[in-house]
């Protein structure tokens, strides 16, 4: 038989030796798969990589994650490495390893309280948002962050992601949410992270330990380091993801790992159990949709539409309300988006507006109709708007908004938007020249592109179309990735303000100087001292000889789906055009989706887990 993928991706013997041990230890109830299948699905994610994992764990306790960390952490182990795994939506290969996942999805799934009286949750890692918000909306309360992957994403990958979305100017992200995050860390210790004073942190520093290493390296970093942190890190509301220097130290003084940890990608440790804010969910809401015959004029917009308080602003290109007529969700939303010379219409804004009472909604709402009607038709303005108020026009237009990534990935053609340069954050006054900066060097590569994303945030995702099965398009994404990253310095922006940095941690030094990059591998080395969690991530341990992942070093998706003759493509167009978003993983139970899935809970029996492994059974037919 051939090898699945290459033979270098065969499970090591350490990794063998590894798992049998830990599935003899008392007390150890995980599930471990070394089956090529179950290796298979986790070696994709939304991403344009593909990386074989040794082994998939399936924890079901806290101490499940506690025995992996600690028999890993034994000297005869030191080889063996792990990443953390919940919906695997990311974009940029955070989830992907070529040692053990450690999937929290499929078990620790347990939404533990829900203490309304006091405003806080706490929830398994494997929860998923709408589970959550679900049950959270029965006595009126919500968890703000909302990402566009909340039917499948995991409130332990939002917390490993720092994901924010929808109306983060109002409510931040999944880091100012967090009140107490228990994580296991290297050496397997369980520790319980949140704000800490002086007296607190004094008393944790004078014990022997991880925990006392951990504390002392960060206090004195945000500390030490103030004014450098302060003079570098940018001045966006969506400016840095893990790691967070600025944050970690508080207004009042206190020192809180969880904005260290948050956003960190699984470099720093493993979840295991999230107490998180939960807020009274706003009763009224509307949205007003806003229509332009040009996308720069529609970004431009914003400058005046975010004066009217709006709880976000979200902008949908010319490209994607295309592709969504030929979709089935256009005809719950096709009366909104008609207009006068309806084909000329290259924008599209949402602008929304939340609250607790009518009359404030109505109020805000007013006063931006009035502004928009005076400018209504005018040269470099709008030439159309409509109130969306009913539930299901709501729901309809925030389910296109969310079919988004999944539009653009069914474009018809060999070159298919990818994601790699897709999630830049500016300040929202500069957006609209960044932008039509950024698309000058799409157009002089001669390449198609779609947008949506958070105008009022300055964070427009942007998807050049390319075909990475081309060794040109392979290079081509290098070139345009180092280009967008001067273009972001340039801006005063970074590269990463809400996917996270996965594969990318080569440009951090780029944007934060080598003295605060230092200081980073400090935490990294602090934390996990043998580089065991997601390697070559973010940074390496201060000291250590290791380096970080470049993005052109990690196998392409496209490198194996180029071994399949093009005849055989053409015959199997849908499996190979999966673009492992997960749509198909759907928590919702009204929603229409495979029943197999939705009865085993399997990765394997879902839509993308079946095209994943249709692509392998061809690469190895074409061998």
């Amino acid at each position: 038989m051939i090898p699945i993928l290459n033979e270098k991706f065969a499970v090591t013997d350490e990794v063998r030796d590894y798992l049998n041990e830990l599935s003899r230890q008392e007390g150890f109830t995980g599930e471990v798969c070394l089956d090529d299948a179950e290796r298979l699905i986790h070696s994709t994610d939304n991403s344009i990589y593909q990386v074989m994992p040794n082994a998939v764990i399936y924890p079901r306790t806290t101490q499940d994650v506690s025995q992996i960390m600690k028999l890993m952490n034994e000297e005869k182990y030191d080889a063996v490495k792990v990443s953390p795994r919940g919906a695997g939506t990311g974009t940029n290969g955070q989830a992907l390893c070529e040692s053990i996942i450690v999937d929290t999805s499929k078990y620790m799934t347990d939404i533990l309280e829900i203490n309304v009286d006091e405003q806080y949750a706490v929830v398994q890692p494997g929860v998923v948002l709408d589970q959550l918000n679900r049950e959270l909306g029965k006595q009126g309360y919500f968890f703000a962050p909302m990402v566009s992957t909340s039917s499948r994403a995991t409130l332990g990958g939002m917390a490993s992601n720092d994901s924010s979305g929808i109306g983060s100017l109002i409510y931040g992200k999944t880091s100012n949410h967090l009140l107490d995050v228990e994580m296991i860390l290297s050496d397997g210790t369980t520790y319980n992270s949140k704000s800490l004073n002086s007296d607190q942190l004094d008393g944790l520093k004078g014990k022997p330990g991880l925990v006392s290493d951990i504390l002392s390296t960060v206090e004195k970093i945000v500390k030490d380091k103030r004014s450098k942190i302060v003079e570098v890190f940018p001045k966006l509301d969506r400016f840095m993801t893990g790691y967070n220097l600025f944050h970690a130290l508080e207004e009042n003084g206190n020192v809180n790992l969880n904005y260290i940890v948050s956003g960190s990608e699984g470099t720093l440790s493993l979840f295991t159990k999230l107490k998180i804010k939960i807020l009274p969910k706003p009763k009224f809401e509307k949205v007003v949709v806003c229509k332009f015959k040009s996308f720069e004029s529609g970004l431009r917009s914003a400058s005046y539409m975010v004066k009217h308080l709006p709880t976000g602003i979200e902008t949908i290109d010319g490209n994607i309300v295309s592709l969504a007529r030929q979709d089935n969700i256009w005809t719950s939303v096709e009366r909104y988006f008609a207009d006068e010379g309806d084909e000329e219409v290259m924008c599209v804004n949402y602008v929304q507006f939340t609250g607790h009472s009518q009359e404030e909604v109505a109020e805000k709402v007013d006063g931006l109709l009035k502004e928009l009607q005076s400018r209504k038709g005018k040269p470099g303005e709008l030439n159309s708007f409509i109130v969306a108020e009913k539930t299901e026009d709501l729901s309809a237009l925030w389910s296109m908004r969310k079919k988004g990534v999944g539009l653009l990935g069914n474009k018809p053609g060999e070159r298919r938007p990818q994601a790699f340069v897709e999630d830049t954050a500016v300040a929202p006054e500069v957006l609209a020249d960044f932008i039509m900066d950024f698309c000058k060097i799409l157009d002089s590569h001669g390449l198609d592109y779609g947008m949506f994303g958070h105008i009022d945030a300055g964070c427009l995702h942007v998807r050049p179309a390319l075909d990475l099965k081309q060794s040109e398009d392979v290079k081509l994404m290098r070139i345009i990735s180092d280009q967008i990253k001067d273009l972001a310095i340039q801006y005063k922006g970074v590269l990463w303000g809400e996917h996270g940095k996965g594969f990318r941690g080569e440009y951090l030094p780029d944007f934060f100087g080598e003295e605060l990059y230092t200081e980073l591998r400090r935490i990294k080395a602090a934390f996990d001292p043998k580089n065991k969690f997601n390697p070559g991530k973010f940074c390496t341990p201060f000291g250590s000889d290791e380096k970080v992942i470049l993005i052109d070093e990690v196998k392409f998706r496209g490198d194996y789906d180029k071994q399949i003759p093009p005849s055989t493509k053409k015959d199997y167009e849908v499996a190979l055009t999966c673009n492992g978003n997960g749509t198909c993983f759907n928590y919702n139970p009204e929603e229409v989706m495979c029943p197999s899935y939705r009865y085993s809970k399997s990765r394997l029996q879902s839509p993308k887990g079946r095209a994943t492994l249709v692509r392998e059974w061809l690469r190895q037919l074409s061998n």
